[in-house]
């Protein structure tokens, strides 16, 4: 695997403004319980096509998200329960999973490392959620992977790496480094220093945009 997610005994968690798109990867291979944040459509298809066949116990979820035909489908599935949020997204339970592995979906990233999770210009598309506690769960844990997915460009071939958020708050700051992934690589922004951390996020840009970018960097003084 290109990020280094080692198979076998492992946990995923999976959320961001696609979540209903997203869709598990890892999954545990002996009995343990499979955590999620939420449960999905896309988890019950995935339940339905036997990808959860070795888990012994059950499904761990905080909410159900989906339609009235989803939570009439839930009620009666006895492989699915649900916990309150403070045992979902406990900090300590998170990092006590070893190779717990965190996916969140984002909107943007600056060359600062700063992320926004919610907002497209100043309308509000979706809350910050667990990715906070999920994002920092999986960078404690032993062999955890906080994995951020951004698109490299939205609607109209427009940036999603930009030089500094305009947006009215910050969802992830800077100092949460999580592995950044777009369709053109991924880095973990951890061990980086600012400006080494700014020069890896122009290289996961569109190739259309990097110019633009490493030209705003010289006026961000990193």
């Amino acid at each position: 695997h290109p990020l280094g997610i080692a198979s076998g005994k492992s946990c995923a968690a999976v959320a961001g403004p696609d979540m209903e798109r997203a869709r598990i990867t890892e999954t545990a291979s002996d009995d343990r319980t499979e955590n999620m944040v939420a449960f999905t459509k896309a988890a019950l298809d995935l339940l339905a096509g036997g990808a959860f066949s070795e888990i012994g116990n059950a499904l761990t979820a905080g909410v159900i998200l989906g339609s009235p035909a989803l939570h009439r489908a839930m009620a009666n599935e006895a492989r699915v329960r649900l916990l309150p949020i403070s045992q979902t997204h406990d900090g300590a339970t998170l990092a006590g999973i070893d190779r717990f592995i965190s996916i969140n979906a984002a909107l943007e990233i600056d060359l600062y490392g700063q992320i926004n999770c919610e907002y497209a210009g100043d309308k509000t598309i979706a809350g910050i959620g667990g990715a906070l506690d999920f994002l920092r769960g999986a960078r404690a844990s032993r062999g955890g992977k906080p994995i951020i997915m951004i698109q490299a460009e939205g609607k109209g071939g427009i940036s999603r790496i930009v030089p500094r958020l305009t947006t009215p708050s910050v969802s992830i700051t800077r100092a949460d480094a999580p592995i950044l992934v777009t369709e053109y690589g991924s880095v973990d922004l951890e061990p980086l220093d600012a400006r080494a951390k700014a020069t890896a996020i122009i290289a996961l840009a569109a190739p259309a945009h990097r110019g633009y970018l490493a030209n705003a960097l010289k006026d961000l003084n990193l």
